[in-house]
């Protein structure tokens, strides 16, 4: 199984039986540009394309009226028979004292909402243009209660509703010591470079992995993009560690 993360970059994750990145392109995309790479080479069975639930989707023209509207969406978004796999984190939310919800499609939803309209659309059309959501992701900040007990609801919901669960964990400092400092490799050839985790928030998502105990666990591998090298086995893996 192939995973294609959808953030503001591309991450191609493979799955054997757990993800790991292997490569990033360097130029900002569009979800459906993503998509219609994988109806373009036959992969929809072996790919899954997993994207933040509205940052990396372009909702501006549909006005939300349930299942109709993502069923909608994925037929002009080259998302028909593909297999999804929505994420919700922090930076989906919006918060309102204990409440968390998601602007998308002109309106508000609750996570529940916005997973329900997926799942009604596959439900109502399966193999008629919805897209397929076998599979949703959540992920948890430090210290923001309102998002733990988001995430934590929107992988019951996934139990529920008959879905896979997933979850991120942060990669560690990636980089190799050089006359005693920590040099950073970049995520674009020297122009980005890669920030260090904050351990709270590393603890956090491990924290969460361990309660909410996801059928997946999302890890990031290391890469120095500008010499393209990516290492995927962990005896390498930890010998670059800060």
């Amino acid at each position: 199984m192939l995973v294609a993360y959808i953030s503001p970059r591309i991450f191609a994750l493979s799955t054997s039986p757990s993800p790991s990145t292997i490569s990033q392109e360097r130029h900002t995309f569009y979800k459906s540009r993503a998509a219609a790479a994988v109806n373009a080479h036959g992969l929809s069975r072996t790919v899954f394309l997993k994207f933040f639930a509205t940052k990396a989707i372009n909702s501006k023209g549909f006005k939300y009226n349930g299942a109709n509207t993502c069923y909608q969406y994925a037929r002009k978004n080259h998302l028909s028979d593909l297999q999804i796999i929505p994420q919700i984190n922090d930076g989906e939310l919006h918060f309102e004292g204990e409440i968390a919800y998601l602007n998308v499609f002109n309106t508000k939803l609750s996570v529940r909402e916005y997973l329900q309209c997926w799942a009604d659309a596959q439900k109502a059309h399966s193999g008629n243009g919805a897209a397929l959501m076998p599979i949703v992701s959540a992920s948890v900040p430090a210290n923001n209660e309102v998002a733990f007990n988001t995430a934590r609801d929107t992988l019951a919901w996934a139990k529920s509703a008959g879905r896979k669960t997933m979850s991120i964990l942060p990669n560690p400092d990636a980089g190799r010591i050089i006359n005693t400092q920590c040099t950073l490799w970049t995520y674009q050839s020297g122009s980005v470079k890669a920030a260090r985790f904050d351990e709270s928030a590393r603890k956090a998502k491990l924290a969460f992995v361990e309660i909410a105990k996801p059928d997946y666990v999302v890890l990031d591998l290391m890469g120095d993009l500008g010499n393209r090298r990516w290492i995927g086995d962990f005896s390498s893996y930890i010998i670059y560690l800060c």
